[in-house]
């Protein structure tokens, strides 16, 4: 089976037990090259590309082929990036370019023939002219042995093509109606296209992505009569990303999120291989069950100044990463080529099994992704975030497991009294290693080996950090420190809707106030709390957002209580020594 795919596309592969070794035709400009021709042509391009690069803006002009009016609205972007812009009523666009991009110019008008240019550096004055799409509808391959509900189709192309890991899940195709379906039954094979852009919105990563679907197919070793029992063999697909945030000024844990998928991804492997990283990276090179150095399998040479490398692999290996994540790395070419961003060619050749071979639009960052804009972001399970958290806050590298560590509990004297009436002390634990009070980061990991959580320690105490994280590896509570002052706290649903957030600051005269706020998970406030010095006042919501009850204390010790119906008094309580001593029904 032919496929109409540009060789700069972007292509994943999985693989289970077979492999994959078809002799393909490729499209360029409407010109058919045999990919036998073109595996020896790739790396030429490639060496061109990064031979010639200097920074600049790039101006242009879009216009109808036919009439020469100008277009506007045109996408114009960089393939696989954040980086893009639009054309105004004039058909003119501007675009800046950095020399260490290496990725097609993409120029696409829905209606039209989209158009990429991969001849660097590009001219300052671009005059692109687009032809008209009339051939779309003759190029969609339709079975006539599809006996799959497009129920079913749209079922297994999400699940092979977003992913099923928590970003995959978390991402919608905000317009599935443009995706055109059909499944082989004689081949076992689900292909898909679409006749318009379609748009992922990714709402763990925050990335709204706009997606020119070239092919998509999957073939399945094994599928079951009730078609409940789908083994797939492969997947692959290709086509033109173009990524936008949603947010202006991601937030930390968007932040978070962002980095935690990049940490392991093949994106990370890349980079982390052309710059000779992988040990320090976290990544272990295994032939078959023996650990090898990197360099007894793997050759990288150099090309220029820019991080841009070539690599020879001589054999299958396998790869370990952060001591969980297993995966299988081969190359079908004898040479390959990554840039300074992690992009490699020739992209079909070089193929991924286990966790990197499982990866998917889902888990895709732009490859301007850059870690160094946000390592001062607090991060799990990685060695960076380790070292992230102990330098920003000032505390010594010293990190231990809590199983190490001896706690001990006291009480402070601070007596309160809990929502059931009962009285309570404050308690506080200082924390020692080999009898001294320890100074340092305390971890606790999953049995899974994913961070539980961390703090940092001073003298014994609990001071300037504390973060936990539920199994999966999400944050779930984060306390805040300025100039090592309690602040507050953030806490998150294991969906990543806030769940609670507390704020704390003093006024001039030196009271203490704090505003905290508990929410639904569905996002309606459910209670507040505000506290000035030994004064409290709780309101509580339910969940259309109608108030039903408030309670005071001070001490921490109820003295007053009362409950709404309808936005009247319903009952009201009066306590005295935390005792209540008289209740009104109205």
């Amino acid at each position: 089976m032919e496929t109409n795919n540009s060789w700069s596309s972007v292509i994943q592969w999985w693989f289970f037990t077979k492999s994959f070794n078809r002799d393909r035709n490729i499209y360029i400009n409407n010109t058919v090259v045999n990919m036998s021709f073109m595996k020896r042509l790739l790396p030429l391009i490639f060496l061109f590309f990064l031979s010639i690069g200097f920074s600049q803006d790039i101006t242009g002009l879009v216009k109808d082929s036919i009439t020469n009016e100008p277009l506007e609205g045109v996408a114009i972007y960089y393939d696989n990036t954040t980086i893009g812009t639009t054309t105004n009523t004039k058909g003119e666009f501007s675009l800046n370019y950095n020399e260490k991009i290496k990725s097609s110019l993409i120029i696409s008008f829905l209606g039209y023939q989209t158009s990429k240019i991969n001849v660097f550096p590009f001219k300052e004055n671009l005059k692109i002219y687009l032809n008209e799409s009339t051939h779309f509808l003759d190029e969609v391959l339709l079975y006539s042995n599809d006996d799959w509900s497009r129920k079913l189709k749209l079922q297994e192309f999400r699940k092979h093509y977003l992913g099923k890991s928590n970003n995959g899940e978390s991402c919608r195709i905000l317009n599935e109606e443009e995706i055109i379906l059909s499944y082989n039954s004689e081949e076992k094979q689900l292909v898909a296209t679409s006749k318009a852009p379609i748009y992922i919105k990714n709402k763990n990563l925050k990335y709204l992505i706009r997606v020119e679907l070239h092919h998509f197919e999957v073939n399945y070793s094994h599928i079951s009569k009730d078609k409940k029992d789908l083994t797939p063999n492969y997947v692959y697909y290709s086509g033109y990303n173009f990524f936008e945030s949603l947010e202006n000024a991601p937030s930390e844990r968007t932040l978070i999120k962002r980095k935690m998928a990049y940490l392991g991804s093949t994106l990370h492997f890349m980079r982390s291989l052309a710059r000779n990283r992988l040990l320090s990276d976290g990544y272990k090179i295994y032939l078959g069950l023996s650990q090898v150095a990197p360099n007894e399998y793997i050759t990288i040479t150099p090309i220029d100044d820019n991080n841009n490398v070539s690599v020879r692999l001589s054999e299958r290996l396998n790869v370990l990463y952060n001591n969980k994540k297993y995966s299988v790395f081969e190359s079908l070419v004898s040479e390959f080529y990554i840039d300074s961003y992690g992009n490699y060619t020739p992209l079909e050749k070089i193929r991924f099994g286990g966790d990197l071979g499982k990866q998917r639009m889902g888990d895709l960052l732009p490859l301007d992704f850059s870690v160094n804009s946000i390592s001062s972001v607090n991060f799990s399970n990685s060695k960076a975030k380790k070292e992230s958290f102990t330098e920003s806050s000032g505390v010594s590298t010293n990190r231990m497991n809590i199983s190490k560590i001896t706690i001990k509990k006291s009480r402070v004297k601070d007596l309160y009294q809990d929502e059931i009436g009962k009285s309570k002390y404050n308690t506080r634990s200082t924390y020692f290693l080999n009898g001294a009070k320890y100074n340092g980061v305390i971890f606790e990991n999953y049995k899974n080996g994913n961070l539980k959580r961390e703090f940092s320690v001073k003298n014994g105490i609990s001071k300037d950090f504390y973060n936990s994280y539920y199994e999966n590896g999400d944050l779930s509570f984060k306390r805040t420190f300025i100039n090592g002052k309690y602040k507050g706290w953030k806490s998150f649903y294991e969906s990543g809707e806030i769940e609670s957030i507390s704020i704390i600051s003093e006024d001039q005269e030196g009271h203490t106030h704090q505003v905290t706020k508990f929410y639904y998970e569905n996002g309606p406030l459910q209670r507040q709390d505000k506290t000035l010095d030994d004064k409290k006042h709780v309101t509580r919501y339910d969940e259309n957002g109608i108030l039903y009850s408030d309670e005071y204390y001070r001490n921490g010790l109820k003295h007053g209580y009362f409950e709404y119906s309808n936005g009247n008094h319903n009952r009201r309580e009066r306590w005295v020594n935390g005792r209540m001593v008289s209740r009104d029904n109205n």
